[in-house]
């Protein structure tokens, strides 16, 4: 089949059924298929903020985002081996809960160089991650 025959049935979907097989595509490791889906969104022109602005904005939000992915699901591993360490005395299970804890102090100390390398303010991205009150 060809480029061309497979385009046209992308470009009479809506932007979101065309954003989700990009999704997935991208997921999938299918760069010829994002290629062509891309391809077959219609371009518009649009008056909007500094590319700089919303770019440096996304990379923010995306780091905080990231940090708090990570962080809390640590902290979940975290106490479930500590409540199993509790309850069965398991010492890999306590073992597991030091290594969550460096995990945890390793993540603080990159993400205070990551800040001050790139002059934001830690407690700012503590607080799109919902965890500034967490020791």
């Amino acid at each position: 089949m060809k480029a061309a025959q497979i385009d046209k049935p992308y470009s009479k979907l809506t932007p979101h059924e065309q954003a989700a097989l990009a999704f997935e595509a991208i997921a999938s490791n299918d760069d010829g298929a994002r290629e062509m889906i891309v391809g077959s969104v219609e371009h518009k022109d649009y008056r909007c903020t500094h590319w700089d602005f919303r770019s440096r904005l996304s990379g923010l939000t995306t780091l905080a985002s990231y940090y708090a992915l990570i962080y809390w699901k640590s902290r979940t591993y975290m106490e479930v081996a500590n409540s199993k360490y509790d309850e069965c005395g398991d010492e890999a299970d306590q073992k597991a809960v030091f290594v969550l804890l460096d995990r945890l102090f390793a993540m603080e100390t990159a993400l205070q160089e990551v800040c001050a390398k790139i002059n934001i303010d830690v407690l700012a991205v503590k607080k799109f991650a919902q965890c500034e009150d967490e020791y």
